[in-house]
């Protein structure tokens, strides 16, 4: 194994001392070594910065005295260890003061000798763990140094983190500050003047404008026309120079927007950085955000990132903006539609009502020309049954006591006899069942009309309830007298249907303020209902009360049918009947239990409907104020 050269600068100024040394290492053969001399402190030092400054390897170890000519003491290692701060230092004294010793010690001395104790074993083993120990300590300095620029590093990459975090908080707070204030508007110009504002303040630029574009399709390529411009400028640029930029640029940019690329290039003429952000969804390219700042600023990438999300946050809210004015429109056309509606139910219903009653007009007018040809039985025709508002029957024409028309009273009489045969002579059977006849055809030609009447009256009720143009009154009624005679009628129509019908009306009820001929309507309508619907042999019954929060109640109960509830929430619909087998066989038109929910709102009330276990209640509450002065008309 080869041996390890060692070598070592003895600062010495006693020369027997120093040769004593010299022998004491030459005694160890398994150790090579090279001794260098030195006198004083200066010549030491000397040595030292020549061996540094000449690139060697330089000495391993200084055996230090510390009482040299010009230096003593601690301050001999002090000034030692300062020249060479790196090399391990081992003091040599003649003096056993272990004060010294420790003081040297904690100086950075690597150990303390005593002249006059050594051999060569110790002073061997002195020098290697001194040398070792320097260089064990070195490694721990250099690993210190190490770990405190990795530290430092490591701070610095934690700071610059968080930064980058602080700034990205920072960066998603604007965009959302940003994005709220865009989304709230449902207009185009706001929504675009928003987003240019808002990205002026937040990136300092110079100039903004937010364009939306026209796609123009020529015979060589397409083109972007801006039909809506919003700018946002700190006058460092005027509009008219920037669409100057654009033009000059607008080759670039467009084939970037077809593509739905950013572009980002420097004008060296105007000296500004721009930025350009397209606005587009599915369908395509709606605009572009421009950004402007000076050349020397440019854009950063957390601000393009900006822009982008800014870009397509106003591409949403357009597509709202857009989907909310078509919706706008949609609803003023049903608005319009339903005015027609209106205008037409109003029309139709006052120029069919017109006719109705000059032809009632003149049934009646004919039944006065007429003279009676027979008298109808009492039963031959149905009790009227209070429908449609009609108060009576008109009369009849009939034939006198012996079974022949009045040849004086009839304006027929002398028809008849020229157009009868003259072999054939009419006969008392023949002319009282002509007379029936008559009688027959003249009460349908009234109940028709009637009925007609009642129809059309209906729909001009139902158009100005809708309209808020249906008169009220405030009229006092002792419903207990009152009531029974709005259902006497349905009495007579019950027993003839083979119903029952029972009312029952709590006595000492409040005196109820109200339309009278609102409130005859709804009753009417409900009993109609409840009779149209019911079968033979089921019960009706109708109950007026008092509910615990002081409210009129009205109930109509009819038994032996039940609504489907598929179909219950659909019974106050207009023109709305339910489902059957045969369709024609109740008749009517569905108006009018929507005419009865109608009358109740106006009335400021509420009904609603329940059908279970075979019976049907329909129920109705009423305050019994409407607020008005007796016989105050709205």
């Amino acid at each position: 194994m080869p041996r390890i050269l060692t070598k070592i600068l003895l600062v010495e100024d006693n020369p027997a001392d120093a040769e004593l040394i010299g022998e004491i290492l030459a005694v160890a053969s398994s150790w090579s070594f090279e001794l260098f001399y030195a006198v004083r402190l200066k010549e030491a030092r000397a040595l030292l910065a020549r061996a540094a400054s000449s690139g060697s390897e330089g000495f391993d170890v200084i055996l230090l005295d510390l009482s040299l000519p010009d230096s003593t003491g601690i301050e001999t290692l002090q000034q030692t260890l300062t020249s060479a701060p790196k090399l391990p230092v081992v003091v040599l004294t003649s003096l056993n003061d272990e004060e010294v010793a420790v003081e040297a010690v904690r100086s950075g001395a690597q150990d303390y000798l005593i002249k006059g104790e050594l051999d060569w074993r110790l002073l061997v083993r002195a020098i290697r763990y001194a040398i070792e120990r320097k260089q064990t300590l070195e490694a721990l300095r250099r690993s210190e140094e190490r770990f405190q620029k990795l530290a430092t590093t490591l701070d610095l990459l934690v700071q610059q983190r968080t930064a980058q975090l602080q700034q990205a908080l920072e960066f998603e707070g604007m965009v959302k500050r940003i994005t709220d204030k865009v989304r709230d508007s449902l207009d185009r110009n706001q929504i675009l003047q928003t987003a240019v504002n808002e990205l002026s303040t937040v990136t300092g630029v110079k100039y903004a404008e937010a364009a939306l574009y026209e796609n123009t399709v020529s015979d060589t390529e397409t083109e972007f026309a801006p039909y809506y411009q919003a700018t946002s400028s700190q006058k460092f640029i005027e509009q008219q120079d920037f669409t100057q930029i654009t033009k000059s640029y607008a080759c670039i940019y467009q084939e970037n927007l077809r593509r739905g690329e950013n572009l980002l290039f420097c004008d060296a003429t105007a000296n500004v950085a721009v930025l350009a952000c397209p606005i587009r969804d599915d369908n395509g390219v709606l605009g572009a955000l421009w950004l402007l700042h000076p050349q020397e600023r440019g854009f950063e990438d957390l601000e393009v990132r900006m822009v982008q999300q800014v870009a397509t946050t106003c591409a949403i809210a357009l597509h709202q903006a857009r989907l909310y004015q078509a919706s706008l429109a949609q609803v003023e056309e049903l608005e319009r539609l339903n005015r027609l509606k209106d205008d037409f139910l109003s029309t139709i219903s006052h120029e069919l009502r017109t006719p109705v009653a000059n032809i009632k007009m003149g049934v009646s007018m004919l039944q006065l020309l007429i003279p009676p040809l027979t008298t109808p039985s009492p039963n031959q025709y149905e009790p009227d049954d209070g429908l449609h508002g009609v108060t009576g029957r008109p009369s009849v024409p009939h034939i006198n006591a012996g079974g022949h028309r009045d040849p004086d009273t009839s304006p027929l009489s002398h028809q008849k006899r020229d157009v009868a045969s003259p072999r054939s002579t009419p006969t008392s059977n023949s002319a009282e069942s002509t007379g029936e006849k008559i009688s027959t055809y003249f009460k349908i030609l009234q109940d028709e009309c009637d009925r007609e009447i009642a129809l059309i009256g209906d729909l001009l009720d139902l158009q100005r309830l809708d309209a808020g143009a249906f008169p009220l009154e405030s009229i006092p009624l002792d419903l207990y007298q009152w009531i029974p005679h709005i259902v006497e009628p349905f009495q007579q129509r019950s027993q003839s249907q083979q119903l029952t019908l029972s009312l029952e009306i709590t006595p000492n009820l409040p005196i109820f303020y109200g339309d009278p001929g609102a409130l005859s309507r709804i009753i009417s309508e409900l009993l109609e209902n409840a009779c149209k619907h019911s079968p033979p042999g089921a019960r009706i019954s109708f109950r007026a009360q008092r509910t615990a929060d002081g409210q009129l109640q009205l109930l109509a109960t009819n038994s032996g049918v039940e609504i489907p509830p598929k179909y219950i929430n659909h019974v106050f619909d207009k023109f709305y009947r339910i489902p059957s087998d045969d369709p024609w066989k109740l008749g009517g038109t569905g108006l009018g239990l929507a005419l009865v929910q109608k009358l109740v709102a106006h009335l400021g009330g509420s009904i609603h409907v329940s059908s279970t276990n075979a019976q049907t209640v329909f129920i109705v509450e009423l305050p019994f104020s409407l607020g008005l002065k007796p016989s105050e008309t709205l």
